[in-house]
């Protein structure tokens, strides 16, 4: 009896710790995505602002 009670409430326990986690992950992965899209943005800011810069990163 109490093996069938553990095995039958073992998946309610688990979904909300499945909800949490893919919830973490997407705040994660937005906040991954923003911040590359800033790393790029001002990657391509500093290229701008100095045109020689990629020449140099291409040399070395």
């Amino acid at each position: 009896m109490d093996v069938r009670v553990l095995v039958s409430t073992a998946p309610d326990i688990k979904r909300p710790w499945h909800q949490l986690a893919t919830v973490y992950l997407l705040r994660c992965s937005r906040l991954l995505c923003c911040n590359c899209i800033f790393l790029l943005w001002s990657f391509t800011y500093v290229f701008h602002r100095c045109p020689g810069l990629d020449q140099f990163i291409a040399k070395s």
